[in-house]
């Protein structure tokens, strides 16, 4: 509702910037809401925060930045994704939706063998390993959410960047190597 009011105001040719953006991204960032929520609906609640914020940023730089990367519109759905994670761990400990999230039944629940503690770690596991892909160079960074997170081949992240399938692979793996080192320094900074 708010995007559709705030989308009104804005000119005709932004109006269209907007919606290139929405075109070329608008699907990568909702299943990248998707995959850190595992919620269609708040992803779909995340996608429309983010272009709010989009139009936001679009207007406080004079529509001159809307030629950015996909990384760039990724880490704007991506980060109100974790705000929002964030904001709910406050709010609740673990629940059933967070059990869920997982993709674990009610059934499973109650099975003898079930352990809230090794979903917990397997959150905190994606976070870390995410912050680490964070730190990474966006040209690393871009290749590695696309292919890992996505589940894009080369070919395709070639055809979304612009580049050469060569450069894709040669900048994952590069990146791959560098998120295999920082994981390794993590492990044993904490041993």
């Amino acid at each position: 509702m708010l995007l559709s009011i705030i989308f009104l105001t804005l000119s005709e040719e932004q109006q269209h910037q907007v919606e290139q953006i929405y075109e070329q991204y608008g699907e990568l960032m909702l299943r990248t809401a998707k995959y850190f929520l595992s919620d269609q609906s708040l992803a779909e609640e995340m996608l429309q925060q983010s272009f709010v914020k989009i139009i936001k940023l679009a207007e406080e730089n004079n529509f001159d930045f809307c030629n950015k990367t996909a990384s760039f519109y990724v880490s704007i759905v991506r980060n109100l994704c974790r705000d929002y994670r964030r904001k709910q761990k406050k709010e609740n400990a673990i629940s059933i939706d967070a059990m869920a999230y997982e993709g674990l039944e009610l059934s499973e629940m109650q099975n003898e063998d079930f352990n809230p503690e090794k979903i917990f770690i397997g959150h905190e596991m994606r976070e870390e390993v995410m912050g680490f892909i964070d730190e990474l160079k966006p040209i690393y960074k871009e290749a590695l959410l696309l292919r890992l997170v996505h589940g894009l081949s080369n070919r395709e992240v070639a055809q979304l960047l612009g580049e050469k399938e060569e450069t894709i692979n040669s900048r994952y793996h590069r990146g791959r190597n560098m998120l295999i080192e920082k994981i390794q320094k993590g492990v044993k900074e904490y041993e």
